[in-house]
């Protein structure tokens, strides 16, 4: 999964390049959207009958724009919200032995709890 087709080709070459009869997939998607994260899930559950391992691994340093279409905070949205929602979607092709596996980056700032509470757009925090 990206945001960037020319990341997400390179990443795909690479795996291919070090295994040649692997099968790789790639998903486009901006996990900053609650509707794109489902299109997300919804395309990896078209795809495959089953997950041996999902791992959240979202996260934005920096950004402009603060909020999200869904008027979330966008950190709290990548990091939270949508590990959230990617992993209940998935659930039902994730195996008995399965495993979720959630990471958070020490990069990130402390999330502006006036942001997640709607009291303000724009975080000092952020325009570093």
């Amino acid at each position: 999964h990206g945001r960037s087709p020319e990341k997400l080709e390179a990443a795909s070459n690479l795996l291919l390049s070090l295994n040649p009869h692997t099968n790789v997939s790639v998903y486009k998607a901006d996990l900053s959207s609650v509707s794109a994260t489902k299109d997300f899930a919804q395309a990896v559950l078209n795809s495959h009958s089953y997950l041996d391992v999902l791992i959240n691994n979202a996260g934005i340093l920096k950004t402009l724009d603060t909020r999200t279409e869904d008027d979330f905070d966008v950190r709290f949205a990548v990091n939270t919200s949508a590990p959230f929602v990617l992993t209940h979607c998935l659930l039902p092709i994730i195996q008995n032995n399965g495993r979720i596996v959630n990471l958070s980056s020490a990069a990130q700032s402390p999330i502006d709890e006036s942001l997640l509470c709607g009291r303000s757009r724009t975080s000092n925090a952020m325009q570093a």
